[in-house]
């Protein structure tokens, strides 16, 4: 009788300790999820920020292009 008592207590222990690292490796797993989901969020963003930048980037090479034109303009006008 003590041998099957123990045994139950035994295996009620074991479903315990079963049922906590299950939930210890399902919380883990959605935490897991989240950062993956974060960094993908800032990668995204990086990537909005790299755009960005390029286009600033060509805005100012046409504004420079222009300016210079301008300016050649502005030398050749006093000789007409």
């Amino acid at each position: 009788m003590h041998f099957a008592i123990n045994i139950k207590f035994l295996w009620e222990g074991i479903l315990l300790s079963h049922k906590t690292i299950k939930g210890s490796i399902d919380k883990i797993t959605q935490s897991t999820n989240d950062v993956l989901q974060k960094f993908e969020a800032i990668d995204n963003h990086i990537k909005t920020v790299s755009e960005q930048e390029e286009n600033i980037r060509n805005a100012m090479e046409k504004q420079s292009q222009g300016s210079k034109q301008v300016l050649e303009a502005l030398m050749i006008l006093p000789s007409m």
